[in-house]
């Protein structure tokens, strides 16, 4: 298990992808100006089911049943076969980890517990041109391509987390 720690907390404060700043729907439809079809991870109840309100349905959706961990309704998502994890906040649990590293299309992994840090392994297994999206609270949302460069350095910054048995 990952945790994060004083430095990396502020290292996952900086932006790696491009940020669309607005209020809701403003993102996602400008979101959709410029996808392409990309394979697409959503994590977040609220970007996924914005990105579904406006006709995106990714391929992975991490979600863990609330915004801004406050409990909210589940909305209904078919079609993808269900993966439930455990995960508290500011770690990277093993079962997250691996549920994301054998993450294929049409899954839905489910968190109990907190989905706040499950961006870093979603940029590290994704496949090469692969967005990651997620929502940044009361900001709007971040895209992030996995690329090369984006994942050389998640792997960096994951290396300085505290590792936990």
């Amino acid at each position: 298990m990952l945790k994060l720690t004083k430095e990396t907390r502020d290292l996952f404060k900086t932006h790696i992808g491009k940020v669309i700043r607005g209020d809701i729907p403003y993102p996602y439809i400008e979101f959709k100006k410029s996808y392409k079809k990309e394979f697409l991870i959503s994590i977040g109840d609220v970007v996924t089911k914005n990105l579904i309100k406006i006709g995106i349905n990714p391929d992975i959706i991490i979600i863990d049943g609330k915004s801004m961990r406050t409990k909210k309704e589940e909305f209904i998502i078919r079609g993808y076969e269900e993966i439930k994890v455990k995960n508290p906040p500011g770690v990277i649990t093993d079962e997250l980890w691996d549920a994301i590293k054998k993450m294929r299309s049409k899954q839905k992994i489910f968190i109990e517990g907190e989905e706040d840090l499950a961006s870093l392994p979603a940029i590290l297994f994704a496949p090469l041109g692969a967005l990651i999206v997620y929502g940044i609270p009361e900001e709007g949302i971040e895209v992030i391509e996995a690329n090369e460069k984006n994942k050389k350095r998640v792997n960096e910054d994951i290396k300085k987390m505290e590792v936990v048995e």
